[in-house]
């Protein structure tokens, strides 16, 4: 039986195109065509991924997280889709596959964030009196410089295993420790051309008093025709 947190073709059935380790508290980019899936994985620990993406034909649209919260919610997980910004709004990406066994908070934490911007040198300065410490903004903008993009193409992020939520007493936002292990990843699924970022964020997997940043894996699959996977089931 198939989990209800799994939607459309098993992973066992994907083609391999390329894989590629973002090093912990780095950034790294990759191209992706419509219909590969791209998988983002944890293969150290837990840890929070801050994704952005861009339609590569034309990077003026890209992800639009305020509209996005607006059409699917505040948290994302299976069947969820990443909307495009005006004029476009229409959805780059789909959630296929999100292996995260969410657990329930005291104050109703939730994973896969939609909430919370982007992490920059000017937020750590804030919080630790650090100056130019490694941060989401300058990972982003980094990894996608080989692609022709600028600093002022990085926009809010979907906030990958990033556990967050809202206090009703004061309506502030909060995020505690995520919910997500070592071998835990989401499959989304290109809906149109694509340049795909993600960001290992400095702060780790939401403890900033003892962070512990992991790397992270972008793997890129083709799902195989009909035909290949009869043949692969029947060996």
């Amino acid at each position: 039986m198939r989990s209800d947190r799994e939607l459309a073709i098993p992973a066992s059935e994907y083609e391999l195109l390329s894989r590629m380790d973002v090093a912990a508290s780095r950034g790294a980019a990759v191209k992706v065509r419509a219909g590969q899936v791209v998988r983002i994985t944890l293969p150290d620990g837990p840890q929070i991924v801050d994704l952005n993406c861009w339609n590569a034909k034309d990077p003026r649209e890209h992800f639009w997280s305020g509209r996005t919260r607006i059409l699917e919610g505040v948290h994302l997980s299976v069947g969820n889709r990443l909307w495009s910004i005006h004029p476009w709004m229409r959805p780059m990406m789909t959630i296929l596959t999100d292996t995260v066994e969410h657990r329930p908070s005291p104050g109703g934490g939730i994973g896969h964030d939609c909430l919370y911007a982007r992490c920059t040198d000017k937020l750590w300065e804030m919080l630790t009196g650090k100056k130019n410490h490694q941060n989401c903004q300058d990972n982003l903008a980094q990894a996608i410089s080989s692609f022709g993009l600028t600093p002022f193409h990085v926009h809010d992020a979907l906030n990958l295993f990033m556990k967050t939520g809202i206090d009703p007493q004061n309506g502030r936002l909060f995020f505690v420790k995520s919910d997500a292990k070592k071998g835990d990843y989401v499959d989304l699924s290109a809906e149109m051309d694509l340049i795909v970022a993600c960001s290992s964020c400095p702060g780790g997997a939401g403890d900033l008093q003892r962070p512990i940043v992991h790397r992270v894996g972008i793997d890129v699959y083709r799902p195989g025709t009909p035909e290949k996977r009869r043949r692969k089931r029947n060996g």
